[in-house]
Order: C-alpha cells, then sequence, then structure tokens
C-alpha cells in the first residue's frame, strides 16, 4: 500500500511533540544534505523495500524513527521472529539496531501511533499506544528525548557496539593464537571487514566473481582457503590499495600457504566468519542471531561506530601499548558534540585543514571526513551530492593524522576507506574506487626510530617530528594521551614540554612545571604551533586541569588562558563513571579555543552537563543552553575554585564559597599559627617492603589506632593492642600524636551520624587512614581540638569540601588533608564566651551520643562565618543533591513531590510579591495541572503561571486544566534549546517551565528564578 504524503505523517507527528523542523522524511530522489547520516535508509524507501519512512531528531541525533501502518503488508511470513507482525517489521527493526543508536520505532496509524524501543534482540517488541488526544501522548516525544521513558533498559544499547567488538576481537585472537601471526592478525581482519562491507553496501552488486577469486563460487567462498584468501586480497590491494591494511611479503601465495599450514587451515574459517556474520561459540562459529538476518548488516552499520569498536580493539588489541600510551577510544556522542563546535561557521570548507596528532583509529578523523563532505555537499549550487573526486580531494588533502601505534593507524586507514566509500553516491564498479596510499600523506607514525612498540614515546611530541605539521592546520582536534608518563619518560617528556614553552610561552611559562609528568598538557601547547594562527583547537581533557588547585596545576591553567582565547569550555565532571564515556572514571572536559592570544577582559564560556540517571544510561547527555555560564578567566585565575564550585551549583554557590573565605583563616595557616609547627599530618605508614624503613621506638607501647570503624565519635584507647614496631616506613613527626587530637577520617562518609572524626584526649598512634591534628601546647588545647572535631561534622565543611575540592565528587568520594588545610575557619579566639559555651554544649553531645542537634551544629558554625539563612539554605540544597552519593544522585534525578512544589512555589511568591505594588494587584502563581496517566509523569516538565490579572473564573480554568497548549510551547522550547528552565511571555502572565527533577525545584532555585524574573521579567506580570 503506497504511504501518505510527507505533509500527512508530519501532521499526524505534531500530536506526539514533534516539531516539523526536527522531521526528516526518507525516499527523496535527489536526497537533501540533511540526509547524509540516513542516505541507505532514504535509498531502501525510494526503492519501496521495506525500512522507516522518517526519522524525529532532537538536538541532531535521531530519536524516533517512524514507519506508515498503512503500508505495511498485512501477512506475516510462517517463520517471522515476531508473530502476528506485518513482515516488514522484523527487517525495519534489524536495520535500525545495526544502526547501534538508543531509540525507537513508531508506526503510525490513524489517531494513534505505536511505539517500541529499538534493540538487538530475538524477542517480540514491547508495543505501546498513544493517542494525540492524551497527555501521555502530547509529550510523547520529549519524554523519549529526555530519557523519561519508563521500563526500558537501555543498559543493552551498546549490543552493537560490544558484539561487533566481540566478534572482531575473538576472530584476531584466534588468528593470533599462533605468535607469527600476531602482526598480521589486524590486517587480516580488517580486510575480511572491508570485503563484507563492500558486499553488504551493494558495491559488489553485478561485479563477478571470477575477477576476484576465481575459484570462489559465490562472496562466502572469497576467504574460503588460501588460495581463494590470496586472490581476494590481490584483487583488494590491485583495486583499491595494497597499503592501507598491509601484510606479511606483500599477502602473496606463499604467506597464506604458509598461514594455511600453521593453522591447519582454521584461519580460513575465521575470516570466513567475519564475512559470513556468523559469531563465536566455543571454537566454532554459528549464526549471530535468530531472525532472519543472521548476520550484522553493514549496509546500516555507520562507519563512525566501526571506527570506534577498533579504536577501543587497539586498547584490547594492544593492552600493554595503550596502557603505557593512554590510549582512551573516545565515545560518539562526545567526539561529535567537539568536532561539531570546531567546524561551526567555518567559511573556507573546502581549503580547511584539520589535524588530529593523537589519532588512535580514526574516531575524529572519520568524523571529519563525514562533516567536510556534508559542507561541501550544502554549498553546492545544484545540492547535488560530492562525487568521487571530491570524496578523494579531502581524503588526501584536508584530513592528517598522527600516532605512535601501527594498530591503530592500519585500523584508521581502514576506517578512513570505509567512509569514502560509504560517501561515494556511485561506488559502482569497484575498480574506479582505487585510493592513494594514505601513509606519509594523511596518516604518519611518529614513533621514534629505535623506541619499541610496547614502550611509551614522546611521538607528535617529539624534536623528530620537527616543524614539517606547523602553521598548517585550521582546525586541531583530538583525545590526546592522559595518564602520567613513567620516570624515565616524564623528563623527556618535561623536555620537550620546556621547549615547547619557550617557543610558544609568554615571559610567564618558563616558570611553570609541567604537572605530573601528564602529556595531555603539552598536546595542548604544541597545537599552538600545528594550528594556524586564528585557527581553532579543540580537545578532550582530563578535568583536572580545571579542578586542581595546587601551585603547578593552578599555574598551567593560568599559563592557557594566556596564550589561548579560550573560547568555551564543557565540563563532564558528572558523567565519570556513567554510559556517555564507559570505563572512563575519570572528569574530563571539552575545550573549544581560538589560537590567538585573548583580549583584556575575555570571558569563557562555561557549561557543566548534569547528572541525568535515565539519559545517562542510553549514553546520552544534554547540553542545556540556558546554563551556559561566561566566566571572567582573569578572574578565575584569583579564585580557581571557581571551576569545581559551578561543577557542582550555581552562582549561588559561588557567593557562599566567598563569604566562608572573607571570614575564616585556612586551617593549616592558622594551626600553625596558634599551636605550632608539625602539629599536624597523617599517621604513620607501614610500608615493609619499602627499603629504608626509620626508626618509630617513641610510639612503641602506645594504644594503636588502625581503623576507622572502631569508635564514632570518640577514641576509648582501652580497648586497643599496643604499637610493637621498632621500624616502619614513614612515622611522621612525633609531635603529631601528642594529644588532645582531632582525628579526621579521609572519608567523609555520606551520613555524618556514624562520624567523621575522632575525638581524642590521650596518648595513642595512629595510622596513615587519620590526618591527625595535635592542640598539645595551645592554652586552650582541649576547646581547639574540640572545636576542629566539631567542624568537620558541620555540614559547612562537607560543602566546602565538595565545592572546592578538586577530587572529592569528582573521581574520588575521599578528601584530601590538603582540603582541610586549605579550608578558611573561623578563629577560636574569635568566639564570644556564648559561643564557647555552645561549642561545649554541642561537643559533649557528640562525644556522649545522644541526641546531637545537628541543625544547631550547622547554625552555630553558619553564625560564625556571619552566613545568612539563605546561604544555609543553599548548603543543604547544594549537598541534597550533588554529593557522589548514590542516594543523592538518585533524589537530584527523581521527580519533585507535591510538597517540594509547593515550598517552591511559596518561596517563588514569598520573593517577588514585595516587589508587585498593589496597584498591580495580587500575585498569583498557579501549577498548571498536568495529569498523570496510567500511574506515569505525563511530561518531563512541570509548568507555572505567574499573574496578576483578574482573569474570569472560565479563562483561568482553561488555562490551569486544559494546559495542553502551554505544555507544547513549553517542549517546543525545550526541543530547540535543551533548556530545564523556560520562561514565555503570555499576554495575561508569565509561563514557567521547569524540568522535572528535583535539583530543579529546590528552594535554592526558587531565589535564583525569583532574581531572574524581577530584573527581566516583572512586566509580564504586572503589565
Amino acid at each position: 500500500m503506497p504511504s501518505r504524503s510527507a505533509n500527512q505523517l508530519r501532521d499526524e507527528l505534531l500530536g506526539y511533540g514533534v516539531a516539523e523542523d526536527n522531521v526528516r522524511i526518507f525516499g527523496q530522489q535527489v536526497p537533501s544534505p540533511d540526509l547524509q547520516d540516513y542516505l541507505t535508509l532514504n535509498s531502501l524507501r525510494r526503492k519501496n523495500r521495506p525500512s522507516p519512512d522518517g526519522v524525529a531528531e532532537y538536538q541532531g541525533r535521531p530519536v524516533l524513527y517512524f514507519v506508515d501502518e498503512q503500508r505495511l503488508g498485512q501477512q506475516s511470513p510462517k517463520n517471522n521472529l515476531f508473530h502476528d507482525e506485518p513482515d516488514e517489521i522484523p527487517i525495519i527493526f534489524r536495520q535500525l539496531a545495526c544502526r547501534g543508536e538508543r531509540v525507537y520505532l513508531a508506526r503510525i496509524d490513524l489517531g494513534k501511533i505505536t511505539v517500541a524501543p529499538v534493540s538487538l534482540t530475538d524477542k517480540t517488541p514491547n508495543w505501546v499506544e498513544y493517542t494525540p488526544g492524551s497527555t501521555e501522548g502530547r509529550s510523547l516525544f520529549s519524554r523519549l528525548a529526555f530519557g523519561m521513558a519508563e521500563g526500558e533498559d537501555f543498559g543493552a544499547g551498546d549490543a552493537v557496539f560490544g558484539r561487533l567488538f566481540n566478534l572482531i576481537k575473538h576472530t584476531a585472537s584466534k588468528i593470533a593464537r599462533n605468535e607469527s601471526l600476531r602482526p598480521d592478525a589486524i590486517s587480516l581482519v580488517g580486510r575480511a571487514l572491508f570485503f563484507r562491507f563492500l558486499r553488504d553496501r551493494g558495491v559488489l552488486d553485478n561485479y563477478s566473481f571470477s575477477k576476484i577469486a576465481p575459484k570462489a563460487l559465490d562472496w562466502t567462498e572469497c576467504f574460503r582457503d588460501a588460495e581463494n584468501s590470496a586472490n581476494t586480497c590481490a584483487w583488494l590491494d590491485k583495486t583499491f590499495n595494497g597499503d592501507f591494511l598491509p601484510l606479511t611479503d606483500g599477502g602473496n601465495a606463499t604467506f597464506f600457504e604458509r598461514i594455511a599450514t600453521v593453522t591447519s587451515g582454521d584461519v580460513f574459517r575465521h575470516l570466513s566468519a567475519v564475512v559470513r556474520g556468523h559469531q563465536p561459540r566455543g571454537n566454532s562459529y554459528q549464526p549471530m542471531l535468530k531472525w532472519e538476518w543472521q548476520e550484522f548488516d553493514f549496509a546500516h552499520i555507520p562507519v563512525g561506530l566501526l571506527s570506534q569498536v577498533y579504536e577501543a580493539l587497539c586498547w584490547e588489541w594492544t593492552p600493554r601499548e595503550a596502557k603505557k600510551t593512554s590510549q582512551r577510544y573516545t565515545p560518539r556522542n562526545i567526539a561529535v558534540t567537539l568536532l561539531n563546535e570546531m567546524l561551526e561557521g567555518i567559511t573556507n570548507i573546502e581549503a580547511c585543514r584539520i589535524l588530529d596528532p593523537a589519532c588512535g583509529a580514526g574516531v575524529f578523523l572519520v568524523l571529519s571526513f563525514r562533516r567536510l563532505y556534508l559542507e561541501r555537499w550544502r554549498a553546492a549550487a545544484d545540492k547535488k551530492r560530492p562525487d568521487t573526486a571530491v570524496i578523494r580531494e579531502i581524503l588526501e588533502k584536508q584530513l592528517v593524522g598522527l600516532d605512535i601505534s601501527e594498530a591503530a593507524l592500519k585500523l584508521a586507514a581502514l576506517s578512513l576507506y570505509l567512509t569514502a566509500v560509504e560517501l561515494d553516491p556511485e561506488p559502482q564498479p569497484p575498480d574506479k574506487l582505487k585510493f592513494k596510499n594514505l601513509r606519509g600523506r594523511v596518516l604518519h607514525n611518529v614513533r621514534e626510530d629505535g623506541v619499541s612498540t610496547d614502550s611509551q614515546a614522546l611521538g607528535s611530541l617529539g624534536a623528530h617530528v620537527g616543524k614539517n605539521f606547523d602553521g598548517k592546520f585550521d582546525i586541531v582536534v583530538s583525545n590526546p594521551p592522559w595518564t602520567s608518563l613513567d620516570k624515565n619518560m616524564g623528563k623527556r617528556l618535561a623536555g620537550a614540554y620546556e621547549s615547547i614553552i619557550k617557543r610558544v610561552g609568554d615571559d610567564n611559562s618558563v616558570e611553570v612545571v609541567l604537572p605530573d609528568n601528564n602529556p595531555d598538557l603539552p598536546f595542548l601547547l604544541r597545537s599552538i604551533e600545528w594550528c594556524k594562527p586564528g585557527g581553532r583547537i579543540g580537545m578532550a581533557l582530563p578535568a583536572r586541569l580545571l579542578l586542581k588547585s595546587a601551585k603547578n596545576p593552578a599555574a598551567a591553567r593560568a599559563m592557557i588562558f594566556r596564550l589561548l582565547r579560550v573560547d568555551g569550555i564543557i565540563n563532564g565532571t558528572n558523567l565519570a563513571d556513567t554510559l556517555v564515556w564507559p570505563k572512563m572514571n575519570q572528569p574530563w572536559m571539552l575545550l573549544f579555543a581560538t589560537n590567538e592570544r585573548p583580549p583584556q577582559g575575555h570571558h569563557t564560556y562555561f557549561v557543566t552537563l548534569p547528572l541525568d540517571l535515565a539519559l545517562n544510561k542510553a549514553g546520552q547527555f544534554r547540553i542545556d543552553s540556558e546554563s551556559t555560564r561566561p566566566i571572567d578567566t582573569a578572574l578565575a585565575t584569583k579564585k580557581p575554585w571557581i571551576w569545581k564550585t559551578l561543577s557542582i551549583g550555581t552562582m549561588l554557590d559561588v557567593e557562599v564559597i566567598e563569604k566562608l573565605k572573607a571570614v575564616g583563616e585556612p586551617l593549616a595557616k592558622y594551626w600553625r599559627r596558634v599551636v605550632g609547627k608539625n602539629r599536624s599530618g597523617k599517621g604513620y605508614q607501614l610500608a615493609e617492603k619499602q627499603d629504608g624503613l626509620s626508626d618509630c621506638s617513641f610510639l612503641k607501647g602506645r594504644p594503636n589506632l588502625t581503623s576507622t570503624d572502631l569508635f564514632q565519635f570518640k577514641v576509648d584507647t582501652a580497648g586497643l593492642r599496643e604499637f610493637t614496631r621498632d621500624l616502619v616506613w614513614r612515622p611522621r613527626k612525633p609531635t603529631i600524636y601528642d594529644p588532645p587530637l582531632a582525628l579526621i577520617r579521609q572519608s567523609p562518609g555520606e551520613s555524618r551520624e556514624v562520624g567523621r572524626a575522632l575525638l581524642c584526649f590521650d596518648k595513642v598512634a595512629y595510622s596513615e587512614v587519620f590526618n591527625g591534628y595535635s592542640a598539645a601546647g595551645h592554652p586552650d588545647g582541649e576547646l581547639l581540638a574540640r572545636y576542629l572535631h566539631l567542624f568537620v561534622h558541620s555540614d559547612i565543611w562537607l560543602y566546602y569540601l565538595l565545592a572546592t575540592s578538586p577530587e572529592f565528587g569528582a573521581e574520588r568520594r575521599r578528601s584530601r588533608k590538603a582540603d582541610l588545610e586549605h579550608c578558611p575557619i573561623p578563629p577560636l579566639e574569635n568566639l564570644t564566651p556564648t559561643d564557647r559555651n555552645e561549642l561545649m554544649r554541642l561537643s559533649e553531645s557528640l562525644e556522649s551520643n545522644s541526641a546531637i542537634p545537628w541543625d544547631d551544629v550547622d547554625t552555630f558554625f553558619a553564625k560564625l562565618y556571619q552566613l545568612r539563612d539563605y546561604d544555609l539554605q543553599v548548603i543543604r540544597d547544594t549537598l541534597a543533591v550533588a554529593l557522589p552519593y548514590e542516594r543523592s544522585r538518585e533524589r537530584a534525578c527523581r521527580p519533585a513531590t507535591e510538597a517540594e512544589r509547593a515550598t517552591f512555589i511559596a518561596y517563588l511568591a514569598k520573593a517577588i510579591s514585595p516587589i508587585v505594588t498593589p496597584a498591580f494587584g495580587t500575585l498569583h502563581i498557579h501549577q498548571v495541572k498536568s495529569p498523570a496517566e496510567k500511574g506515569k509523569f505525563s511530561s518531563p516538565f512541570d509548568v507555572l503561571f505567574l499573574t496578576t490579572k483578574a482573569s474570569n473564573a472560565a479563562n483561568l480554568d482553561l488555562i490551569l486544566n486544559g494546559g495542553y497548549r502551554l505544555m507544547e510551547e513549553i517542549l517546543q522550547i525545550a526541543d530547540e534549546t535543551g533548556a530545564t528552565q523556560i520562561i514565555h511571555t503570555e499576554s495575561s502572565g508569565l509561563v514557567v517551565g521547569i524540568f522535572n527533577h528535583f535539583r530543579y525545584w529546590t528552594i535554592s532555585r526558587a531565589r535564583l528564578l525569583a532574581g531572574d524574573i524581577i530584573r527581566l521579567h516583572l512586566d509580564a506580570i504586572t503589565g
């Protein structure tokens, strides 16, 4: 049955919250550039073969594919995996599942649609029906885009990646069981994959297999034995390029006969499994799934996904090299975000040259290739797809990748060739697809001569690279190595870094020491030379460049902001340990810069990606354009903590930290001033296997405290065993063990009720699990120890730790001694007699562990810091949603309760009402009703309506109870901007949409919203 028109399908989708501009219709005779990612699906639809009719996108990524129910066949095949389904549905599911996206498929019928998540499974889809008249139907698209679908496990969304990776790794490993074949294993598997790709993409349609392997009966036999494999590889070399996946001895017949002998022919069984699409089962292979598929369809697997698989394979294939060179594969979502920003607004697209100085398996090169092609297509006067000649021009003249891994470069070449074939509008006959050798032209191995392949190397940073690439690139984009190098290589790296600094630095740069032998900073600075003046530099980097506040990292960060015009930073600190970047347990960021010195007063736009458990589980993230903050980089140099503070909170948190710093004195400085030197430090460290143990006889015979779990608030030395050792590795200074003591646990823990520190009034030996502060010698030593002990049990200390520590809440759940030492504390001598009495009362309540008045503890220290009630509220709100513990994370991402919304609205009204004079009437804040259906939240946003108008009852009821129009307007703006708070003016008042996660419904957020309304939108309420 023919499909309805594109306009009819768009109209149907409007009822489910899909904006017209977000819809891409397949089946175009002359496809438009916005279909570049869907060309295969478009071609199938144009030929009236089973395929979707189109897709609805959110911020450029596919969310909801759709098919017109009326054109689906009514009969299902007898052996259809999906029982009682039209026979096209399993085929369409196969197509979409192979794309490796977390998406849904909708079947559009008259007055309803049925939707199911797409996954690589043999289970019948769980179709859910929606109608455009329901609240759930109207908000469907936004809920899917924001990851709010319920009951779906997107953990399986990496199934294509995982299965492909396992298949390729298994095959390569089987081939490499004979160590002599290991150097060729990647090339052999890559050639089989390339051949499979050509076949699935239709490049070999109507092509005689006798030209490839004369004795092959069909394409499945091209790697059947030594003779067929040798002929197939010779054909690949002749037709495409013999150097993109080189083989020993040029892959001649003798080579294949040899590997047949050493593997007893098994190598050809493995290669044929790749070609046929069988998966490993022990030592054998079988069809991959129960579908009629039996194989992955490489016509639908994006080359970008393949390059990501290859990058991960490099990590697994050469683990020692990968670990030493700190290779990290870059997820497509992150790479696309970085590259798109780099290419935004580029005008010289035909001359634009792009360098990745640590290219790995070519993720950024592949994406750059596709984007340059897209821009050429958009710029074409006739809007026709650029042809083979243009594709070769982009590949050979506009892309360059450097790396030290031979395996990675082989796979990068494969990815680039696959991309060239994928983009070609006329890839037949294959004989016309001959490629030039990319080595020495596009891809360069920059490992130093004589450095073994499993050793660390300077690579792109070495002097041997010279000036060959200097000043030649409009864009430098990369995910460079992050891991600290070993001592010997660290010295060489430091030398290279110093040489770079002398060339690109300013007068202050020569004093900046390379922090921790990390290569990421040298790569960033070296990019200044590779990039043309005024060009763009974009990198995925460890967020430690922003977060660390010690002398060397702070100086290095200041230098970056002096030497480069850093235009923007996307902060991914909150998304470490999520599926956004699998197996990434470090905080990360994306940095965007222009290769020129910044003007005076320059601001960097800074946006933090919020944790969103549902969306992040699908490997996705949301960039909220409305939460982007301009940061004065000169000011940030003076206040280096501001980056971490804004990672976990808002400008209200910045104000609170400034108040804390204004009143207090850094604890380390204060302790030295009032107690003396050598009165604080970590406890002794055993490390018995270390050489050079030291005398610790001064501790012998003392009660020995080695665990944080023995006591809650106070040490009882009676139950401790004596310290009996004569030697330890680090005994520390004897004076740190003198009572009275405050012993601080390294991990503050989620609940202070279990204790964050111990009081000790007796002589004791304590181990490195505690940071100890001795108040011995102070005229009021016991009170001083109690003061510090009580302070670390306050929310103010935990808040300061969260808001300023470069590690706590970023990559660890422990505090460092330096965190507490830098913490400002009001001097004890400034306390009044009344304050001292209160301190004793509160401290004794901890000591006795009975009815501890925790609110009084916080209020006591808030008073000492001269904080107001709203400052303390900011502290509590931030701790409620930003601590690095599961309970806090889940609380931040759950919907706000009715009581929490009511509190938010009450505070908002209290803040705005005094500004609304009686002449304008009384302020009313109404919650627009968006009723839940079937027990589910029907919209990702809740909507408030603020007005002073005396609306008649009918109009007000229409606004508050109908609410559909307002909700749709909010959702449309949210879809366009990714914003979590939307303010929209109506003729009778102000509409505010707020994303329904609790973190956006705290009292502090109400305070921020009130400020925005008073400054910018008061007229909409008062008229």
